[in-house]
């Protein structure tokens, strides 16, 4: 959004928050009957682990605001591509390791130059 469409933090932070909580409804009113795939007699969402993560959601996005209040853009910017960093270098990491896992238990295909 910043790049994008020209906006400041202060003004993408609460458009991408509503975003991600129109995806979170939506996920919530399409998975709410489906049943678990290896027991069919439970839910697919596990509703007490939700209820259980609730609070330490909520206590880190008063942190977070209070965060945002206090601290200059400049640092918020900073800290943000901190945190992005981290989560693409774990996310390859783990992309890199599964890969590597899927092509250990693949058998080798034929080469295409016929050798």
């Amino acid at each position: 959004l910043m790049v994008i469409s020209g906006f400041n933090m202060k003004e993408a932070v609460p458009l991408s928050h509503v975003a991600v909580m129109g995806n979170a409804v939506t996920q919530v009113l399409v998975n709410c009957r489906q049943r678990h795939p290896s027991s069919p007699h439970r839910s697919l969402i596990h509703w007490e682990l939700a209820l259980l993560m609730l609070p330490a959601q909520l206590s880190g996005s008063s942190f977070g605001v209070v965060i945002g209040k206090t601290m200059p853009p400049s640092l918020l910017i900073c800290l943000a591509l901190c945190l992005l960093a981290l989560a693409v270098t774990k996310t390859m990491r783990k992309g890199c390791m599964l890969l590597q896992r899927q092509l250990a238990r693949q058998p080798l295909a034929p080469s295409l130059c016929g050798s």
